[in-house]
């Protein structure tokens, strides 16, 4: 399957992000039944052009890193201040703090289910254009998908 990018170029899918895609237009097409106005059309496309953005990062690996891959070993040494607007020290310690007391896997099995779509999109979205904004690809295929 080939779509075409937002940048005009036209990208190889193929394996989990060819499923990944085919379940984005679902969730477009459930988006543009939903919402039957101007508003939800917008969104809609909104939603088109964030996904077409992330293929052009290239979603490829997706899901494939390597179990135990991942660790979160600095919330479990950090005894410094938690909290913003300090310094920036203290600041980028209490957002890595955060960030990994967040990702806990109990606190998601608690929270996701209670999160809206719209803020589980704002998340998603979020982290997705922080990590195109900062990290190279093989930056991301390593650090993030644990590609070897």
């Amino acid at each position: 399957m080939r779509i075409q990018g937002v940048k005009g170029s036209r990208i190889p899918v193929t394996g989990k992000a060819s499923a990944f895609f085919v379940v984005c237009c679902w969730v477009n097409l459930r988006i543009q039944k939903a919402c039957q106005n101007f508003r939800g059309i917008l969104l809609s496309l909104c939603f088109c052009v964030r996904t077409f953005n992330l293929f052009s990062f290239g979603l490829s690996g997706l899901g494939e890193g390597k179990m135990g891959a991942h660790s979160h070993h600095f919330i479990e040494r950090y005894t410094g201040l938690v909290g913003f607007g300090f310094d920036r020290e203290t600041d980028e310690n209490t957002v890595r703090y955060y960030l990994q007391k967040f990702s806990d896997d109990t606190l998601t099995e608690k929270l996701i289910g209670r999160l809206t779509d719209e803020e589980l999109s704002g998340i998603f979205f979020m982290i997705t254009k922080i990590l195109k904004n900062h990290l190279s690809e093989p930056e991301y295929h390593s650090l993030f998908l644990k590609d070897d």
